[in-house]
Parts: C-alpha cells; structure tokens; sequence
C-alpha cells in the first residue's frame, strides 16, 4: 500500500465517493508491487488507512459504499453483471477475475471481524481521537465532553462584527451589510435591534452609529 497522502479536489455531484471508494479498495487489496495482498498484508493495509470526510452522513456513505463494493466483487454473479472496480482491478493488477474475488472475500472477512479498524470519520472525530490519545501529555482529562452552544457562537459571531465596525479599519463590505440589514428589516416592520450586542463593547456605539448612517448603498429587495 503506498505511504503518500492522496488527495481528491472535485466540485459537488462529481463522483467523489465512487473514486474515493476505489482508492480505499486499491490500498486495501493491491500491495506497493502491484498485486493483490493476501489476508495478512490486508490485516495490516486496514490499520493504516484513514478516510477523513466533513459530516457524519458522508462517514456512514463512505463505509456503506466500500462493504457494499467488495460484497459486490466476492459475491456477485460476472456474467449478469460486471461489479464497479472489477475491470480496474483487474487491469492494475493483472490478475484474473477469480483472483479478485478471492481477494475480495478475504479483505470483506477482514474488514467485518475488525470493524473497530475501518477508519472513516469526521475531522472532528479525528481530531478528538488524537486529543484523548494524548490527553495525559497535554495534562488533560481523557473524559471531558464537547458541547456546541450555537446561540452563543451566533451572539460571538455579531459582537465580533459590531466590534469591527468601530475599528480603525473595517471592513466595508460588512458594514454595508449590516446597514443593508436593518433597513430590510426597518421597512418589513420586523425587529432589527437583534444585532444589538450581548455585552458592552467598543461595538456598541458603533451600532448607534450605524442606524443613523446614510443609506447609500444597495438596499435588499
């Protein structure tokens, strides 16, 4: 199995899973020469690959994917239907389609009595398993919990723009924005003062300011 980083840059809709899929299924099953690994190099191939994705429903995919890939390969019947990676396999690896098979069902066998060594995860779940690997080096309790408080990330996100506001160089864009917002919300007769800040900041009268700014710039329709 090669020992570099592969990445994929592709847009939304562009068959990233399925190539993703492969790669995983040509580092499970195909050694640095080009054959097809037997049970003990596709023990050894399953620890050490890690998939990272960006959600938990691209994690689950990606897994659901690959089991159902190799089934396909080990199990279905080629003469009603050539499963996906077949012919790829095949073609990297010179070897014939029994071959692959067999190299299927055994990397399927692997994968399903060591499942706690099929990584594919968050970035997230990533990280945090690094995190509580170490926890003792870093002085920290391995049992700590994680909790997302969206109300106050939001309040954080506008004390920070107000904030900028009054800075000596803010950003235009933003304060446009912003003045762009209130008189949306001014001419909907809808409460626009939830951007006030949650706490005293320099923002704050700034936030004055911005209400009695001209309103040049495009308005919201």
């Amino acid at each position: 199995m090669p020992s570099v980083l592969h990445l994929h840059k592709a847009s939304a809709g562009s068959g990233k899973t399925y190539t993703l899929t492969r790669q995983y299924i040509e580092y499970l099953l195909v050694n640095d020469e080009g054959r097809l690994c037997r049970r003990r190099q596709i023990t050894d191939n399953l620890r050490h690959i890690l998939a990272i994705t960006f959600t938990n429903k691209a994690t689950a995919e990606m897994k659901e994917r690959i089991v159902s890939a190799l089934s396909k390969l080990a199990y279905s019947d080629y003469t009603k239907r050539r499963p996906d990676y077949l012919d790829y396999l095949t073609e990297l690896t010179g070897a014939g389609e029994e071959e692959v098979r067999g190299a299927a069902k055994t990397s399927l066998s692997v994968l399903l009595n060591a499942y706690s060594d099929f990584n594919v995860s968050t970035i997230d779940s990533f990280f945090q398993t690094i995190l509580r690997t170490f926890a003792y080096e870093i002085e920290r309790s391995d049992s700590y919990g994680i909790e997302l408080d969206s109300d106050f990330v939001a309040r954080s996100a506008v004390d920070a723009a107000l904030t900028d506001m009054n800075s000596d160089n803010p950003d235009r864009q933003v304060r446009n924005w912003l003045q762009n917002t209130m008189e949306h919300f001014r001419k909907k007769d809808k409460r626009w003062h939830h951007l006030r800040p949650t706490a005293p900041c320099r923002g704050e009268d700034e936030f004055g300011r911005l209400q009695e700014a001209p309103r040049s710039a495009e308005k919201i329709s």
